[in-house]
């Protein structure tokens, strides 16, 4: 059966997951499934072995270890079909060998070690081979389906979570081969994805059908506890704050009187709903004795929502907060007891505090630093108040509203864009947020086209001075609808854009904006600034696009020295990484001989018969591996050339013209010395013997 006793929390394995990744706007919370409960349930198959906890911790720690995700250790054991044949059952507890076992680890804890390490998708991979080899829906399988969506939590696959779930919810025979609460804790975890996706409809509905369909009584209150703390937290995504207080409300006075719900994380929910309803002074009391820095962020809001004149010393404890996680970031080797740096989300968080204020104060230009902070950080999530998002917009009117309140000081007219511009210049060193709402004023909404790519050059000059400061600029130009489309921005800040969100690894982004340069920059090689489009568009999976750019860059050319065929090639290579085969043989198929050295002509060879081997074309690589050997050296014995011939007997071998890759192969024996290649190639003769005779056998028994 499915244990709904006892709530955890989906913990991250990584240390650098920090418990500040979970709460920033959701409780990760799901619901315990226990095999052993499975292996007792009359509606699944029957087990092929007992499953069962490996745990021998005392009772105080087993309680704190259902706190995890790996709490339920189920060892692998022979498959159902290994025990039937044996006809025993073998013990849980121990490891037993499986001698097809595809993986070797003993117990399914173990993946959470791979997670740890960063291997999540390797985990997921093991997990699938070993799931296989137990019977579908059996509780062995589902022991594993269980592993697979704290799996898909950990590492954030929601969408994975829920595609695999509907997947199984739809073909699984209710009754049968699923019971109803197996079903119900898959829709639990469907929830947690869906808040977590941003789908409050679809996380509310499924949270309300769960909390409806569960029986009463104190078994089922935990479960009751995480799914009404879920439908608090959808009613926030939707901006129904009614209705988030009236279920807080409803909530405090059912489990008033016992403790089953008094953890940090109910405490942050309850303190971000009294936040959104304008009950600062609760959210003060309840979070006074909390040392989580979420938690405090969030009281010095309600402080500085309060009473914002009045918040000056909450400011000054947020930058406190953030000059001391400073400090610890310089510190090379920390001691053991030591606070770790803050998580990006609890900067994001100190910073909010202080734009807020600062906005409040109207106090522009120490709420842009804090904004342009925040967006330097990337997308982080909003760990505050989920009703007050910023964005680049946001930083746009920040902007322009202290560019116009600077143009008002010193007397320019609208629409007088040289005079805006000499400002800007003037005051570009010492005030550079001043000079920044000047450039923005001139970027939205200068007359000249000139005019307004000069603003945005000189936008990107000065904000990206500050710490991470192309990450604001990508933010401020690729994220914002101010910026309807990529031909706004001057050619040079889009090459500028390009090389960020290449070293940044956003290869989507690389792609849209090499797509929108038709020309290369003026001071760049144009060829190897085409091969470099060329290679983003491939690396993104826009291979026809990149093929266009290669065949265009090439059809024209007289020539191609060395570097320019290097270049030329990696990109076919990466082609040929994808599995874009034929693409790559077009591309190949463009190379002159007569632009080549023999060196090059040799490699031209033998990629082209890489790719027809790889293509099943055995016949026509096996001859281009031998145009290939030979194109150097007549004799076909150095080593490149002794390589290729090894690969030709292959292919041949492949399309079974067997005398021509026996010759081969007995020629490679005469000529190599070293003993563990000749036994490879005596091996690969026998092969050939065995395939002419199974050959002889086929073509015997058809006659």
């Amino acid at each position: 059966m499915v244990n709904l006793h006892e709530p955890f929390l989906f913990v991250p394995r990584k240390s650098l997951m920090r418990r500040s990744v979970l709460i920033c706007s959701l409780l990760f919370t799901s619901l315990s499934l226990d095999a052993a409960e499975l292996a007792g349930d009359a509606a699944i198959q029957a087990p092929s072995t007992t499953l069962q906890t490996q745990s021998k911790k005392p009772a105080a720690e087993e309680s704190a270890a259902s706190q995890s995700a790996s709490s339920h250790t189920v060892p692998l054991q022979q498959p159902a079909r290994a025990n039937a044949a044996a006809g025993s059952h073998s013990s849980a507890t121990q490891m037993q060998a499986v001698p097809d076992s595809a993986i070797a680890f003993q117990s399914l804890a173990q993946l959470d070690e791979m997670v740890a390490l960063g291997m999540s998708s390797l985990a997921l991979r093991l997990l699938d081979d070993e799931q296989k080899r137990w019977p579908e829906y059996s509780p062995d399988w589902y022991a594993f389906e269980n592993k697979r969506m704290v799996l898909l939590a950990d590492s954030g696959r929601w969408q994975q979570l829920l595609t695999r779930s509907n997947a199984l919810l739809a073909k699984a025979v209710s009754g049968k081969q699923i019971t109803e609460r197996i079903s119900q804790w898959f829709i639990g975890q469907q929830v947690v994805a869906h808040l977590q996706l941003k789908q409050p409809e679809a996380a509310l509905q499924k949270a309300r059908l769960l909390l409806w369909n569960q029986p009463g009584g104190v078994d089922n209150a935990a479960t009751n506890v995480v799914l009404r703390q879920l439908i608090v937290r959808a009613y926030l995504q939707l901006d129904d704050v009614i209705d988030a207080r009236k279920a807080l409300q409803k909530y405090q006075q059912d489990y008033a009187a016992t403790n089953i719900a008094n953890g940090e994380e109910w405490k942050l929910l309850q303190a971000r709903v009294l936040l959104r309803t304008s009950r600062y002074k609760e959210v003060i009391s309840l979070l006074a004795d909390s040392s989580d820095d979420v938690a405090k962020a969030l009281s010095m809001l309600a402080s500085v929502r309060a009473n914002p004149k009045a918040a000056y010393s909450v400011v000054k404890a947020a930058e406190a907060e953030l000059a001391a996680n400073e400090r610890r970031l310089k510190v090379k080797k920390p001691k053991a007891d030591a606070k770790p740096p803050l998580s990006k989300n609890e900067v994001w968080a100190y910073n909010y505090v202080i734009y807020e204020r600062e906005q409040l104060m109207h106090h522009r230009g120490k709420a842009c630093i804090a904004l342009e902070r925040m967006l330097a950080l990337g997308h982080s999530a909003n760990v505050l108040d989920s009703a007050s998002p910023v964005d680049a917009d946001d930083l746009w009117q920040l902007y322009e509203a202290i560019g116009q309140a600077t143009g008002n000081e010193n007397k320019l007219l609208v629409g007088d864009d040289a005079g805006w511009g000499s400002l800007a210049r003037k005051i570009h060193s010492k005030s550079p947020i001043r000079a920044s709402g000047l450039y923005a004023v001139l970027a939205l909404n200068a007359h000249a086209a000139k005019t307004r790519d000069m603003a945005y050059r000189e936008l990107l000059d000065l904000v990206s001075r500050n710490d991470n400061g192309m990450e604001i600029i990508s933010r401020l130009y690729l994220d914002s609808p101010r910026i309807q489309k990529l031909e706004m921005l001057p050619e040079d800040v889009r090459f500028r854009l390009v090389d960020y969100t290449l070293t940044s690894g956003q290869i989507g982004l690389a792609a849209r904006l090499m797509l929108s340069l038709q020309e290369p920059p003026e001071d760049k090689n144009p060829f190897a600034w085409r091969m470099r489009k060329a290679r983003v568009l491939v690396l993104e999976g826009d291979y026809a696009a990149g093929v266009n750019v290669l065949r265009q860059a090439v059809e024209k050319l007289t020539k191609l020295d060395s570097a320019m065929l290097d270049q030329y090639l990696q990109v076919v290579f990466d082609l040929q990484a994808v599995e874009q085969h034929e693409a790559a043989l077009a591309l190949f198929a463009l190379m002159k001989y007569e632009w080549l050295d023999a060196k090059y002509q040799r490699e031209l060879y033998f990629w082209k018969a890489e790719s027809n081997y790889a293509l099943k074309r055995y016949a026509q690589s096996a001859w281009l591996y031998l145009m290939s050997a030979r194109a150097v050296d007549p004799t076909m014995s150095d080593p490149w050339s002794q390589s290729a011939r090894f690969k030709a007997a292959d292919a041949l071998t492949k399309a079974r013209l067997f005398d021509d890759a026996y010759t081969m192969y007995d020629e490679l024996l005469a000529m190599t010395a070293n003993k563990t290649r000749r036994t490879w190639i005596r091996q690969a003769m026998q092969q050939i013997e065995l395939l002419r005779n199974a050959e002889k056998v086929a073509h015997a028994a058809k006659s």
